[in-house]
């Protein structure tokens, strides 16, 4: 495979994770809504706690893709 190929293939992979963390990440607020008594803005928080959960899919994903390549080895 080249890297061009390489590239787009991660840029599809990051946007899929990008994707489940959004996802994850609207189900938390919608449980911290439903839990907390304060009427505040919930952007920032959103946004927080989206990036947070990219990073931690994103890192869980960089052990399975480095585990699969070893295994290929």
């Amino acid at each position: 495979m080249n890297k061009e190929s390489n590239k787009s293939l991660t840029f599809l992979h990051i946007f899929i994770l990008a994707i489940i963390s959004s996802t994850i990440a609207s189900i938390v607020i919608k449980v911290i809504k439903d839990i907390s008594k304060f009427d505040m803005n919930y952007t920032i928080i959103t946004y927080i706690v989206t990036i947070i959960t990219f990073v931690i899919i994103f890192k869980i994903d960089r052990v399975i893709v480095n585990n699969i390549k070893q295994n290929n080895n």
